[in-house]
């Protein structure tokens, strides 16, 4: 099958295109990420609340803590850290594999957007084999390192220290850096259309993606590179609209707020209930809560794009757009017409 014509603008903005064909999927599964992210925050705090209430009781008594409280303490934290990492893993995987299926596939899974099946544990093992193929990466990318800086160390010596040696060990340094800095960027760009063409493919990949990026790696570059500039961009702004929004909040409870830094704190559930009148005034509650739907949108919007170059060139590989709509159990054109009866 022979592959189009690699799309820069296509490319580049490939989430862009895919909410302008899907619209409704798109507010589906950011709606479902939304409550997936605060149904997992709520579920941390209440298996902390524990733990949280006995700090709370122990800075207040001024006592020192029992051998068995200073035990639960940990427990308590070690076991949600534990829970948090296992759900945090589980939701994350089903957010990438949601939006993933949906630039690739056109597809949304009904009523619930978010699962967590064959795509999300395919993807999940790809996910573990990048992660330990960047471990190994680092690994080897140290040893070098170390060689480098010996070879440059050996530079000087064997120069007796002049002038020349040492700008022959910073040289050779430098180029070191750039070349290993360069397979790295490569080798990212390659694996890129792994989870992607995983999800698209309804199969486990990994190197297969060296095949879909063959010959693009350079257009690609170009594509995340334009993304680093959107995303430095669009974070100053959105930086600056946080800003104002968090100022017009607190804008009128400066003199709470002064009134409550001079009264003094000397008890912890002094500061809770502070804490608790200052946010439960409604300017800074929506303040705070527009503050936070902002970051996510705009987190949401950037791993999109991020992944969509991906997802470009997993769907460019399987034939382009129109390889979803073609019509796999129609027979190829070589067999003939089917017979007619009568």
């Amino acid at each position: 099958m022979s592959e189009q014509r690699y799309d820069f603008a296509n490319a580049t903005f490939f989430f862009f295109k895919t909410i302008g064909r899907r619209p409704g999927g798109f507010l589906a599964i950011l709606i479902a990420q939304l409550i997936a992210y605060a149904v997992l925050v709520s579920i941390l705090f209440a298996a902390l609340a524990p733990a949280l209430a006995t700090i709370m009781r122990l800075a207040q008594s001024k006592s020192e803590p029992e051998f068995g409280e200073v035990l639960a303490i940990i427990g308590s934290f070690g076991l949600t850290g534990l829970l948090g990492t296992v759900l945090y893993i589980i939701v994350l995987v089903s957010v990438q594999a949601a939006w993933l299926r949906l630039m690739t596939r056109d597809e949304v899974k009904p009523v619930i957007p978010l699962r967590f099946g064959l795509d999300e544990l395919r993807l999940l093992g790809v996910n573990i084999v990048l992660l330990a193929i960047a471990i190994v990466i680092s690994l080897f990318g140290s040893v070098f390192f170390v060689l480098a800086g010996a070879g440059g160390a050996g530079l000087i010596a064997a120069g007796e220290g002049s002038v020349w040696s040492g700008l022959g060990a910073g040289l050779l340094g430098f180029l070191f850096s750039v070349a290993i800095g360069v397979a790295l960027i490569w080798l990212a760009i390659k694996f890129a259309a792994a989870p992607a063409m995983t999800i698209n493919e309804r199969a486990f990949r990994v190197f297969e993606s060296f095949s879909a990026t063959r010959g693009i790696v350079g257009w690609m570059f170009l594509s995340y590179l334009v993304l680093l500039v959107v995303y430095l961009v669009l974070g100053v702004i959105v930086g600056i609209i946080q800003q104002i929004v968090l100022f017009a909040g607190f804008a009128g409870s400066f003199q709470a707020i002064e009134q409550m830094s001079t009264t003094g704190v000397k008890t912890a559930e002094q500061v809770f209930d502070m804490a608790g009148q200052l946010f439960s005034q409604p300017g800074i509650a929506a303040s705070l809560i527009l503050f936070l739907l902002l970051q996510f949108i705009m987190q949401v919007f950037m791993e999109g794009l991020w992944h969509g170059v991906g997802a470009y060139a997993a769907v460019r590989h399987s034939g382009g757009d129109t390889a979803r709509t073609e019509d796999i159990g129609a027979p190829a054109g070589s067999v003939g017409d089917a017979p007619h009866e009568g």
